[in-house]
């Protein structure tokens, strides 16, 4: 009898030892499962947010350096440019402008002279 008390003693600390080191074995592999899931998707989602923040942040200042840049060249290049492409159109065109108008105002007088 003495060796039934002592074998079921026995086992019951064997059985309460296994199950606070399973316990144990448990709560560390869910942590460094946990851990290294969570690292890796926020990896995943970092990469994906970075990558959707930079295309978004690129897109933004392109447009506004773009802006910049063209309202700069315009006020810097726009005059120079009307001035010659001015100056040129004027000369081919005005010249002939100029005979169209006096050739209609002499047509006018001949006819109110008439």
């Amino acid at each position: 009898m003495l060796k039934s008390v002592r074998k079921q003693v026995r086992n019951q600390v064997k059985d309460q030892v296994e199950d606070q080191v399973w316990h144990q074995v448990r709560i560390q592999v869910w942590r460094q499962v946990r851990d290294q899931v969570l690292v890796q998707v926020r990896d995943q989602v970092g990469v994906q947010v970075w990558h959707q923040v930079r295309i978004q942040v690129w897109r933004q200042v392109r447009d506004q350096v773009l802006v910049q840049v063209r309202d700069q060249v315009w006020v810097q290049v726009g005059d120079q440019v009307w001035n010659q492409v001015g100056d040129q159109v004027w000369f081919q065109v005005g010249d002939q402008v100029w005979d169209q108008v006096l050739n209609q105002v002499r047509d006018q007088r001949k006819d109110i002279l008439k």
